[in-house]
């Protein structure tokens, strides 16, 4: 498990995060919700121990991220991480840029490029160098670029934007196949409906606050399905309208 504690993040003179806790837990897979500029992205990156926080701690299975020289490094390598920016070197190929960011031997990779070809529709930009595909497409390569490792836990911040209706089915099919793997997934983007439709659970961040607990359950008590479901237990599969906008999150 993932646990962020107290985390609270500063720029300049605006407070980005206030006193966050959150846990990211195996095989579950929780939908961050928010506005633009409610802190997400900054959440994400110091969960994936990319940005330190100014207050809090970051824990990986109780084992606290600023100990000793090395330790975060060690943790981050148990992480999937996919930023919201393009990570990516230009001038190599899709699968130059998937050996660099490869942390697996190399039949490892090999058999790992195989497998994100197929659920990325990678193949159809072999050859071609990063800079000459759009920006739909390398999304999908800075994505699979994440995965080629060894991880318990994925942090995707909206890597689901700009990406078409049948890759964006794919990969929310992986991440159920991943979450019955053990892993654990944080996920947040901009269509509330695709990520409420794989969700175990879901956390609303308002001006860099909690503004529901984990489960969903708003301040007053009340209670809302993850998934969307009406108090009369009817419900409508988000998949249905996967490219449809949500509200703004």
């Amino acid at each position: 498990m993932i646990e962020g504690k107290n985390l609270t993040k500063i720029y300049g003179k605006q407070q980005v995060l206030t006193d966050v806790s959150i846990e990211i837990r195996e095989g579950e897979i929780t939908a961050l919700l928010g506005k633009n500029g409610s802190g997400k992205s900054t959440l994400l990156n110091i969960l994936a121990m990319a940005v330190k926080p100014d207050k809090g701690r970051i824990y990986v299975n109780r084992e606290d991220a600023s100990g000793p020289a090395g330790t975060a490094g060690r943790l981050r390598r148990t992480i999937a991480y996919v930023p919201q920016d393009i990570a990516l070197f230009e001038e190599l190929t899709m699968k130059d840029n998937l050996y660099c960011w490869s942390r697996l031997s190399k039949e490892a990779t090999d058999a790992r490029i195989d497998e994100l070809e197929e659920t990325f529709h990678l193949k159809e930009m072999e050859g071609k160098k990063i800079i000459k595909l759009s920006g739909g497409m390398k999304r999908r390569v800075n994505f699979a670029a994440a995965l080629m490792g060894e991880y318990k836990f994925m942090i995707l911040d909206e890597p689901l934007t700009g990406l078409d209706e049948d890759t964006v089915c794919r990969i929310l099919k992986m991440l159920e196949e991943k979450k019955r793997q053990g892993v654990g997934i944080i996920i947040s983007g901009h269509d509330k409906g695709q990520l409420l439709s794989v969700a175990d659970k879901k956390i609303l961040l308002k001006d860099g606050v909690v503004v529901e607990d984990p489960r969903g359950n708003a301040a007053d008590g009340s209670a809302e399905d993850p998934r969307g479901n009406a108090a009369d237990g009817s419900a409508e599969d988000p998949r249905e309208k996967a490219t449809e906008t949500g509200e703004g999150l």
